[in-house]
Formats: structure tokens, sequence, C-alpha cells
């Protein structure tokens, strides 16, 4: 309990630190602190299962990590966007933009109707790097096409 306290409270410290010095040496402080988040997660790891994690599992907790922080810093950004065009356009400008964002999102579920999930499988499964690029190359020729069909049906 003593060492989750400790790591707890240089993760703590260091995020004050680095939101208060974020033009000074940003790197080094970000490995720091990245490498107390992983070593608060091998302690979480170590009370939970009993082991030290693999580096198997250090990787993925590394990129779920570098995921969620990537998610919360574009959600930051979104709201301060969002309420930034709002005052800025106004209500029915704004209306307006909102509506057609959402219409594309909406046509977007439909245009690709599976084709990110099929393209993911089909280019993993793929032998050699000529049939992944085949393959990729491929899907996003598909995509390509629905899109130009959508949007002048659509549009």
């Amino acid at each position: 309990m003593k060492k989750l306290k400790k790591i707890f409270w240089k993760i703590l410290i260091l995020q004050l630190f680095f939101y208060n010095n974020v033009l000074v040496h940003e790197v080094n402080y970000m490995k720091l602190y990245f490498n107390h988040l992983v070593a608060l997660g091998n302690f979480i790891y170590i009370k939970t299962f009993g082991v030290e994690m693999e580096p198997s599992v250090v990787g993925m907790f590394k990129n779920t990590t570098l995921t969620l922080m990537g998610g919360i810093i574009g959600s930051c950004v979104l709201l301060f966007v969002t309420t930034t065009a709002g005052r800025l356009l106004g209500p029915v400008e704004y209306g307006k933009i909102t509506l057609l964002v959402t219409l594309s999102q909406i046509i977007i579920l439909f245009l690709l109707f599976g084709l990110d999930t099929t393209s993911l499988r089909e280019i993993t499964l793929a032998q050699n790097n000529t049939d992944k690029k085949l393959q990729a190359s491929s899907c996003i020729g598909i995509f390509l096409c629905l899109s130009v069909i959508v949007g002048t049906v659509f549009f």
C-alpha cells in the first residue's frame, strides 16, 4: 500500500510539474511520467495476478494508455472547438453545421458497411507484403468508389 501511495504521489507531482513547465524538456517529462504510469500499472498487475507483467502485456498497456490519452485530448479539443464554433456562428448557423455533420456520420455508417473490419481481417490474413498492399489498396479503392456513388446520390 505504501508503494502504491508513493507511485501515486509521484504521478500527481509530475502532472502538476508537467502542466506548469510544458515547454521545458517536455519529452523527458512525458517519458518519465509514462514510466511511472507503467510502474503503477505493473504494481496493480502484480497485486491482481501475483506475477509481473510480461513485455507483451507492457506493450499492450502502453498502447492502451496512449489510445486513452489520445481520446481524452481529442475530446477536450472537440469540446473547445464546439463551444467556440457555437459562440462565433450563432444558433442558426451552428445548427446547420451540426445537421450536416450528423448526416455525414449517418451516411458514413452505410458507406463503410463493415469495410473497415473486413479490410483489417483480410490485410492481417495476407501472407506477404505485396498481398497486404494489394488488399489495402483494393479496400481504399472500394471506399473511394462508394464515396463517389453516395456523394452523387445524397448531395
